[in-house]
């Protein structure tokens, strides 16, 4: 499954580049595809959609225009449909608050696209971790991302501490 979403990503990130490349202008329905993903960047921040694994060696990238994690409401559930991992284009790097509970609500890894750079934020040996696919950050966008980790870090034991500490109604 990681094979067939990392060469999506790789095709994906290929497409993006070469239709930066091109200088010809987009048909009109395209225009209007890229307008829809530039207005809601600008509203929300980012443009969200899921990647979908159709076979063993091919994963689509399925756009959900309103999807967003930013300003989404935990606890998070997956958009109908399967899905294998949430995708989000954002402007810069960044981590949000609540970027985490895509995998501890969806269960799903979150991939974060910006200017030609992904990663991937996942579960490694029970930890959250950013692996990097595409591009690497800058010492700031690299200190802003251990921050945000040891953020959703304390927030999920926050959780785990709340839960066990609550007392369960009784009839």
């Amino acid at each position: 499954m990681k094979r067939a979403i990392a060469v999506a990503v790789v095709l994906m990130a290929a497409s993006a580049a070469s239709a930066q490349e091109q200088t010809a202008t987009p048909p009109p329905a395209e225009q209007q595809g890229v307008n829809v993903v530039q207005q809601q960047i600008a509203q929300l921040g980012e443009f969200c959609g899921v990647f979908k694994n159709t076979d063993a060696e091919h994963t689509s990238y399925i756009p959900i225009p309103g999807f967003t994690i930013l300003h989404g409401q935990p606890p998070f559930s997956a958009p109908p449909g399967s899905l294998d991992a949430v995708v989000c284009d954002r402007p810069t790097l960044m981590m949000g608050i609540n970027d985490h509970r895509v995998l501890t609500d969806m269960h799903v890894p979150l991939f974060i696209r910006s200017g030609g750079r992904i990663f991937i934020l996942e579960v490694q040996d029970g930890h959250f971790a950013i692996r990097f696919t595409q591009g690497r950050p800058t010492a700031q966008e690299q200190q802003q991302l251990a921050a945000a980790i040891d953020l959703a870090h304390g927030e999920v034991a926050a959780r785990q501490q709340a839960s066990q500490t609550t007392p369960t109604p009784t009839p």
